[in-house]
């Protein structure tokens, strides 16, 4: 392919790939940004859901905490009121009391009062409803048919004049109360707004309510069932009555619509329509089937009776339409999608812990909001809002701003072709002009690439343009290059030369096993080892040393070579150990090495004395390890480092005897300190365990060894520090 036709797509490269790189890096910032605010946002919304749900959810259950001692309260008073009219003779003067068969407009003698509300309807089989007559000014009363009306007039009597008491108690609930009503075990039964409608079967006293309060003589609320006269769904709270000698009397009792305590919770919040509220009752299954309550599928699947269920008493979104006394509404037990997740839920509710929960329900995700309304934690309420409608508004958001970046992506697309035609033109004339110096400069770079550095390009033709200034760059990257090989030379050099200052292979000791070794993590490097005859204190004694300079490099490797060099000289010196490190840390102080230093560990084994002495400047303690006790110990010093202190004292330390099989391992942090991809350290642990496993190998295979697992436990990552080990084994 001609040049022409290489700068031609070249230029469309470069200007095409820019404007679409940049419009795909708008496009993916709108993405990240749009995902980021949506998320944020969706966070922000939950939050504030969440204080919205805890502030309704407090506010749900005082209302309903309040209107329940309220209620506990005034069916107290009403009772007093009737067990009072018990005490005494039977009244010969009193109230006029209607039977509910008159509370019918052509009836012969209609009691006062009478009318229609549409709050008191009766639900008829077709769905509709007819409105029941009522009175606000007396009460009615109702006599099983069964019943001695005769001998009942003594209770009508003695109740006459409850119709005052009733209103008085009910006035100040308002709507929350649908009928106050006595039903006594004689038969006779008294309802207040006074009504007719009853069925001719009807008997309050095969109502549930009736027979559990009797069973129980204890006040309290009853799962919900359907009014008799009007068929609409009530929660009835039940009062015991007992007479003067103690014996039972009846109940009293008042109905409250179940509308009335579940109000669809609402707030400023745009989801507030879609939330609910259900009441909860904790219960065992075992006693709601005893008591005669009707339980649907799923509770019955649940299977174990005797746990503590949420029963279901109150749900907004349950039905609401009504129904024949007759029937027993079927409850039902709270369930969520996760077994495990129902029951942390169910833990809460038994612990009375109030909670926000995102919960699935149905394949639904839902936020629960709960908590316990009264003291004894049996009663929960229960706010429900899907999480759907209350991120909303980030979806919005969202769904707009991937419009937006669609719309974008389009714009870029035909300002992208526009870009191409005038690139193409452009191209198509500029070509010759351009073709020429580039291929002069192309031959420039192969001949440079082939290691011709003395290569200059001429384009005095193109002075004042870029191909000019990329001839000049050409021709000024000639020199930098050559400096550049001459360094690497350089660097190669004095990494073979440090290379031979190190010992190529073990000594040769009667009794003792040797090796070594160092690998760098730069061409050169700061760690040493070394081992030397000490003739000078005697035959048969070598100093090993192992150093680490701090840092690593052309200056550390100088700093090395420098101590190598001391540490030999001074060797043919006859003196201790310790003064012959001190002559070296001397002599390095005094140098130019301002700043830099080495620790070193330096010891002889002295077979004429049958004794290990070391002197330890800064550096870690060898490690020994005895296999017949199969124990380490280590061989420590307390020296500075060699070259911080010109005056320093160094200390020589010493142990009798070795054993055979003994192995002592001289090494430098960048074995232990060594980390692999997860940022942890080899340690000195593994360094250990790795001496036991290979103890009874040769001292070069347990050096092997180390140095293999070492580069195992790095993996890929680089090493960082430079590694020195010896090992020496006792073999007699």
């Amino acid at each position: 392919m001609k040049i022409r036709w290489k700068l031609l797509i070249l230029l469309l490269v470069v200007a095409v790939i820019p404007i679409i790189a940049v419009r795909v890096i708008d496009a993916l910032t709108m993405y990240r940004y749009g995902k980021d605010v949506a998320a944020r946002s969706r966070a922000y919304l939950y939050r504030a859901a969440e204080l919205e749900l805890t502030d309704m959810l407090t506010g749900h259950s005082d209302l309903l905490s309040s209107e329940d001692r309220s209620l506990h309260l005034m069916l107290k008073n009403q009772a007093k009121e009737i067990e009072t009219r018990y005490i005494g003779p039977v009244p010969t003067d009193h109230d006029r009391v209607y039977d509910s068969a008159q509370f019918r407009p052509d009836a012969d003698d209609p009691p006062p009062g009478l009318h229609t509300n549409p709050r008191y309807s009766r639900l008829r089989s077709d769905g509709t409803r007819v409105s029941l007559p009522i009175s606000n000014a007396v009460q009615a009363v109702r006599v099983h048919p069964e019943a001695d009306r005769p001998a009942l007039a003594d209770d009508i009597a003695r109740l006459a004049d409850m119709t005052g008491v009733y209103r008085d108690l009910g006035d100040s609930f308002g709507d929350l109360i649908l009928w106050q009503y006595t039903s006594l075990e004689s038969g006779a039964h008294f309802s207040y707004p006074g009504k007719g409608g009853y069925d001719p079967d009807y008997d309050p006293r095969r109502r549930l309510w009736y027979d559990l309060t009797k069973r129980t003589h204890t006040p309290g609320w009853y799962p919900p069932s359907y009014d008799a006269t009007t068929g609409r769904i009530v929660l009835t709270l039940a009062w015991p009555l007992e007479k003067p000698d103690g014996g039972f009397l009846g109940v009293t009792a008042v109905d409250v619509p179940l509308g009335a305590l579940i109000a669809q919770p609402t707030n400023s919040a745009a989801w507030s329509e879609a939330s609910g509220s259900i009441t909860l009752m904790m219960a065992p299954l075992s006693q709601l089937r005893e008591f005669g309550f009707h339980l649907d599928d799923e509770a019955i699947a649940i299977g174990r009776d005797e746990d503590i269920q949420p029963v279901i008493l109150l749900d907004s979104d349950g039905p609401n339409a009504g129904g024949d006394w007759r029937q027993t509404i079927e409850l039902s037990v709270l369930q969520t999608d996760d077994a495990a997740e129902m029951a942390t839920i169910r833990d809460d509710f038994l612990n009375q812990r109030r909670a926000v929960r995102e919960v699935m329900v149905g394949g639904e995700r839902m936020v629960w909001a709960y908590g316990p309304i009264d003291e004894t934690g049996q009663s929960i309420m229960l706010i429900t809002v899907p999480y759907a409608e209350i991120i909303r508004e980030a979806d919005t958001i969202e769904q707009a701003m991937m419009g937006e970046m669609r719309d974008s992506l389009r714009r870029s697309a035909i300002a992208v072709a526009v870009v191409i035609a005038i690139v193409i033109g452009v191209a198509l004339l500029a070509s010759r002009a351009i073709s020429r110096p580039v291929m002069m400069l192309s031959n420039a770079a192969q001949r440079i690439a082939d290691g011709q550095l003395d290569t200059r390009v001429d384009l005095r033709c193109h002075r004042n343009d870029e191909l000019h200034q990329l001839a000049e760059a050409f021709n000024d990257m000639v020199p930098k290059l050559r400096d550049r090989m001459e360094m690497r030379n350089s660097l190669q050099l004095a990494m073979e030369v440090q290379q031979a200052l190190l010992p190529q292979r073990g000594p040769a000791m009667a009794g003792f096993d040797i090796a070594g070794h160092s690998i760098y993590c730069d061409e050169t490097g700061g760690d040493y080892y070394d081992f030397i005859d000490y003739e000078p204190l005697g035959p048969e004694r070598m100093i090993i040393i192992v150093g680490d300079v701090v840092g690593h490099g052309i200056a550390a490797a100088l700093l090395m070579a420098t101590v190598r060099a001391l540490v030999r000289i001074r060797s043919t010196v006859p003196s201790t150990l310790a003064d012959a490190i001190a002559d070296v840390n001397l002599h390095l102080c005094q140098s130019s090495f301002t700043g830099r230093f080495m620790t070193a560990f330096c010891l002889i084994i002295d077979k004429g004395q049958n004794k290990l002495r070391w002197v330890s400047a800064g550096h870690d303690p060898a490690i020994v390890y005895d296999p017949d006790g199969d124990s380490f110990s280590e061989l420590e010093g307390k020296d500075i480092p060699i070259g911080l202190e010109s005056g320093w004292t160094f200390n020589e330390c010493y142990r009798d005897g070795w054993k055979p099989g003994e192995v002592i391992v001289l090494g430098t942090d960048g074995i232990w300190e060594c980390r692999n991809e997860a940022n942890d350290m080899f340690g000195k642990d593994r360094l250990r365990e790795l001496i036991r496993r290979h103890a009874d190998e040769p001292a070069q295979a347990i050096a092997d060894a180390i140095q293999r697992e070492v580069r195992f436990y790095r993996g890929q990552r680089a090493q960082q520090d430079d590694i020195t080990l010896v090992v020496i084994k006792v073999t007699g």
